[in-house]
């Protein structure tokens, strides 16, 4: 299967709805079989748009969150945001054993490989 070119409205991101349906789309392709991993990929990509949106960069910032773990800038704009709760999950998943973060990670990187996703 050929994933297509999804345009990545991140300026729309800062509300969590618009978080949620943009990971949503970004990640349809890609989203793991098993529930548990599915949900936390969709959280995590969730956060790091509102992030991302929040701090008014774009997705190549996303991409470095994604391609570095350790990196936890997403839940630092998360916990100023509009919705705390989210830099607790954003945080529980990038904090999770390196195995099963990276199960989460890999849906996620894919969809934001850059022939994949763009900035609107």
């Amino acid at each position: 299967m050929t994933a297509r070119l999804h345009r990545v409205h991140l300026d729309d991101c800062s509300e969590p709805s618009a978080a949620r349906q943009e990971a949503v789309n970004l990640l349809w392709p890609f989203m793991p079989t098993r529930k548990v991993l599915e949900q936390d990929a969709l959280n995590l990509m969730s956060c790091y748009l509102m992030a991302a949106a929040l701090d008014g960069t774009g997705l190549e910032t996303v991409r470095a969150w994604a391609a570095d773990p350790e990196d936890h800038r997403a839940v630092e704009l998360l916990r100023a945001g509009p919705v705390p709760a989210w830099a607790e999950e954003c945080e529980r998943i990038l904090t999770c054993s390196q195995w099963w973060r990276g199960q989460i990670l890999a849906p996620v990187r894919l969809a934001l490989s850059p022939d994949r996703a763009s900035a609107a």
